[in-house]
């Protein structure tokens, strides 16, 4: 059982292709166990 990680929290502005791409390559990552990516609307 894994008792430590890292956590990371990244704010970014981009096209919005960037988010797919990203899953992809979070998918296929095998240091990335877990991730979430969520779209902040303007308010």
């Amino acid at each position: 059982k894994v008792t430590e990680g890292i956590y990371v929290l990244v704010t970014y502005t981009a096209p919005s292709e960037l988010p797919k791409e990203l899953d992809r390559v979070f998918r296929i990552s095998d240091s990335v166990i877990r991730h979430m990516i969520i779209n902040l609307d303007d308010k």
